[in-house]
């Protein structure tokens, strides 16, 4: 609290009668000016002063920015209703007259600063209460863009496009990250791929990322954190750790992001091996129709070559008159050919009975895919 008044002995009374504050003096207006830096609670001003009237100086608070909320009870020996406006326009906000009552100053002051600290109270809860609204509002827009995020993730039939919106809506939030994606255990050709936005990803990010594979689910490093799937990790490199309220919206955030980046890769791998069954199972049926087509060709081959055997027997019992040959060599002849189309019958069959044989292979690599796939 500070007093200005040019008489030495009424500041000293006034600090003496306000003596449970703690009250700075002050008897030019230059000082008083000077000392308002310190930062005061209350302003006790004399009205009439050699250099400035108190009113001059009251309106100099008023149009600073650093002064123009601290109150201002005027001390005047003018005890008419115009002195009293003079004040009030200036900006005061109480007026007590000289010679003043001990009592009455007390109570003015102490109930300037009681209002003062309702006052700064309001303020802080005001403002308390316009960030609490702003942090809902934007926690409010984060989850909204969370909500796209997974609904675009669906249309993802890649681990770059699923990397391209993870890492994009990471970046509207503020955030470099890398994410990795890991092989499938099953398959020893699949490999890790990692990805960055608009950026190549360091060795030793990659390093970083599988050191802390099979660690904690959450690891924080400094300003770096690592958030750990089976099938997914996530490096944030700029990890808002200064402000504890967003530090803990982020840190929720990026759980549920991998988390249903998880799903989808999970998902991603789940279709890959599905269409990958439903081609081997069109495979087997496409063999199993091949062979089903040979066999039913090579039967009628061989029900074809029988009626040319019967045919051919005709035809040359009808030439072999023209020959003059004896029954011996007649019989012999017949016998020749007899053997040689039974060779060509044997060989159709043997074909046949291969076939047959493979329709056991055929129906177990059936009974494989139907099991992978159920």
């Amino acid at each position: 609290m500070a007093v200005l008044d040019d008489e030495p002995g009424a500041v000293f009374l006034v600090k003496r009668t306000l003596s449970e504050f703690d009250v700075s003096g002050f008897t030019t207006s230059d000082e008083f000016l000077n000392a308002l830096d310190t930062g005061f609670d209350c302003i006790l001003l004399d009205v009439q002063l050699d250099e400035m009237s108190g009113y001059e100086i009251c309106r100099q608070l008023r149009a600073q920015r650093q002064t123009e909320n601290i109150p201002v009870i005027f001390i005047s020996g003018d005890t008419t209703l115009s002195g009293r406006i003079a004040g009030y326009e200036a900006g005061g906000d109480d007026f007590i007259t000289k010679p003043f009552d001990i009592n009455e100053l007390q109570a003015k002051v102490r109930r300037i600063l009681a209002q003062q600290g309702y006052r700064r109270e309001l303020i802080s809860t005001v403002e308390e209460s316009r960030q609490a609204a702003f942090e809902a509002m934007t926690h409010s827009a984060e989850q909204g863009e969370i909500v796209r995020f997974m609904e675009q993730i669906s249309f993802c039939n890649s681990q770059a496009s699923l990397a391209d919106a993870l890492l994009t809506l990471l970046s509207g939030f503020g955030l470099k990250a890398v994410v990795a994606f890991w092989p499938n255990t099953e398959d020893v050709s699949d490999k890790a791929a990692y990805f960055a936005l608009n950026s190549a990803v360091s060795e030793l990010e990659i390093e970083l990322l599988l050191s802390a594979q099979h660690e904690r689910r959450i690891m924080e490093f400094g300003r770096r954190m690592i958030v750990n799937y089976p099938n997914a990790s996530l490096l944030i490199k700029n990890i808002p750790d200064q402000d504890v309220s967003r530090y803990g919206r982020i840190k929720d955030h990026l759980c549920v992001l991998l988390s249903a980046t998880e799903a989808r890769v999970r998902m991603m791998k789940t279709e890959a091996k599905v269409k990958l069954q439903q081609v081997l199972l069109l495979t087997v049926t496409d063999v199993r129709a091949a062979l089903a087509h040979i066999r039913d060709s090579q039967a009628e081959q061989i029900r074809s070559a029988a009626d040319m055997r019967q045919d051919m027997v005709i035809d040359l019992q009808d030439q072999l008159l023209l020959l003059n040959l004896n029954a011996s060599q007649e019989g012999g002849l017949f016998e020749l050919i007899e053997r040689y189309v039974a060779q060509i019958d044997d060989s159709y069959r043997e074909a046949l009975r291969w076939s047959d044989a493979l329709q056991p292979i055929v129906k177990t690599l059936e009974d494989i895919v139907q099991r992978r796939m159920s």
